[in-house]
């Protein structure tokens, strides 16, 4: 496992932890395709474009919204709720946002939070 630069030592035990529970593993790799899918479809309903490309294994979404300011207000909308996502307009890709895949209950909120903040059904 290779540990991101930016990983503190809280964190780094945390995956040691995980790594080693081979069930957790499990329920995580079993879900996230169906997550994933889930996300990726709740995406297309708002007109957005998922990266089509992205294998079922990873555990994020990177979708394009149409322009920058959807961007930046589905950017805003989802850290206003407590869901992170990533703008990426400091990459030079300002219509572009990395999602990590939720679970669905946090889906259920990110949603609406987008629903209420772009007049859009999701």
């Amino acid at each position: 496992m290779q540990t991101p630069r930016s990983c503190n030592s809280a964190a780094q035990a945390f995956a040691a932890v995980v790594a080693a529970d081979g069930d957790y593993l499990r329920r995580t790799w079993t879900s996230q395709p169906g997550r994933q899918r889930e996300t990726e479809g709740r995406l297309r309903k708002l007109g957005w474009a998922p990266n089509a490309e992205s294998p079922p294994w990873v555990p994020y979404v990177y979708f394009h919204t149409g322009g920058e300011a959807t961007a930046r207000r589905a950017a805003d909308a989802a850290q206003a709720v407590g869901v992170p996502v990533r703008w990426w307009k400091s990459y030079e890709q300002p219509a572009f946002v990395r999602l990590g895949v939720p679970c669905p209950a946090s889906q259920d909120v990110l949603s609406s939070a987008w629903a209420q903040a772009l007049g859009k059904a999701g």
